[in-house]
């Protein structure tokens, strides 16, 4: 990558315009596939919405959409002979993949241009796992770097983390702005939980959690080290709750989880949930004392902010855009040291006075910059500077 004091490319100029019908700036956001559940589409979703309610015409395009949101968004077939006009339209591509049609078609239209930067997890986590996945993120970080030098009009980052990866492959500083994911923390809040899954884990255990795809960045091998000295040192009645989905590409990640269940003597301690329904999350938060997150690469982590709002104390490692998402209130550890991790969650669950004050920073967080609303606000506000007045 290039470095942040390399030469940046010349910033473009945007030509947004408001002022009525037929000056109307039509938004044109793409992204490979469309997914329930997907933190990418949530935002792709977020995102339209966002704009639609101030009266921008927006249209959602992906190259694969699931079934139960078909007639939510346009064919990708369909952007070219949309997108075009320049002036008037606007091309967002939602960067989180290698996806070589979206670079051509990004590349072909000429449009007011934002790039929408997810991060792309580096390839080393997954050796040894998948040449698919380690492939997969090699050709999408290159594939960063190109976008960058192609040029936007504004380059959006999850957090400044995804930024400063931006910066440092020669985005311009000046047309870089931090807007945190569209999410459904408050659609899953106001979710029913499921009654099964709350009485199992309503039982008398502390029940320490985590929620991210099953895949090697996230962690979990980690996590599995720490609750054994945890439960065998400090708190014999612990439950580890482990929720995900897993990738068939990474089925070897999941069995060296499960091995390392077995090895550890944990089978009757850990609960593992693939592919948890709205439901299920919603009772493993309810029933949450402590979210323990060792993830050791993250551009953002929505599963962070869902805690928030739960309420639940999050103890957390030091590590990529975790203590930009939780803040400076967060309670963090530098290195991956079990008995301080260990020591950490001890206190979250002993000091009272304590946990209410980690969980109301926390809390306060949510509802001042994480919430929906505020997510909105901010991406309208970094979008007017391209809007000339009217």
């Amino acid at each position: 990558m290039r470095s942040s004091h390399s030469q940046s490319p010349t910033p473009r100029t945007g030509v947004l315009k408001r002022s009525g019908p037929s000056q109307q700036a039509t938004f044109h956001i793409i992204t490979p596939a469309l997914e329930v559940g997907d933190a990418v589409s949530n935002d792709v979703f977020g995102m339209q919405n966002a704009l639609g309610s101030v009266g921008f015409e927006c249209i959602a395009y992906a190259e694969h959409t699931s079934p139960q949101l078909v007639g939510r968004a346009a064919p990708l077939s369909r952007l070219q002979a949309n997108c075009g006009r320049k002036g008037k339209d606007v091309l967002v591509l939602h960067h989180s993949t290698f996806w070589e049609c979206g670079e051509d078609l990004y590349n072909k239209i000429d449009a007011t241009k934002i790039i929408k930067y997810h991060n792309i997890t580096p390839a080393h986590y997954f050796a040894g796992y998948s040449d698919v996945f380690t492939n997969l993120c090699e050709s999408g970080r290159k594939q960063t770097s190109r976008l960058v030098q192609a040029g936007a009009d504004l380059f959006l980052g999850d957090s400044q983390f995804n930024v400063q990866e931006l910066i440092e492959a020669g985005a311009n500083r000046e047309s870089c702005q931090v807007v945190p994911p569209f999410h459904h923390a408050d659609e899953l809040f106001s979710t029913p939980a499921s009654i099964p899954i709350l009485e199992r884990l309503l039982d008398g255990h502390i029940n320490i959690s985590f929620v991210g795809r099953f895949a090697p960045n996230k962690g979990h091998l980690s996590l599995l080290r720490t609750f054994e000295y945890f439960r065998g040192v400090v708190e014999p009645r612990a439950r580890l709750i482990l929720v995900g989905k897993c990738h068939d590409q990474l089925q070897s990640y999941m069995q060296d989880i499960q091995d390392n269940i077995v090895d550890f003597g944990l089978e009757n301690s850990v609960s593992v949930l693939n592919c948890a329904s709205s439901e299920e999350l919603r009772a493993v938060y309810l029933a949450s004392h402590i979210f323990l997150c060792l993830s050791e690469h993250e551009g953002f982590c929505v599963p962070l902010i869902e805690a928030m709002l739960h309420n639940i104390p999050i103890v957390a490692v030091n590590r990529a855009a975790i203590p930009e998402t939780l803040g400076p209130q967060a309670f963090l550890a530098d290195t991956l040291d079990e008995l301080l991790l260990s020591e950490m969650m001890a206190y979250c669950i002993q000091e009272h006075s304590f946990n209410r004050w980690l969980t109301d920073q926390q809390h306060e967080r949510y509802v001042h910059i994480f919430t929906n609303q505020a997510i909105a606000d901010k991406l309208l506000s970094v979008i007017t500077p391209l809007t000339p007045a009217s």
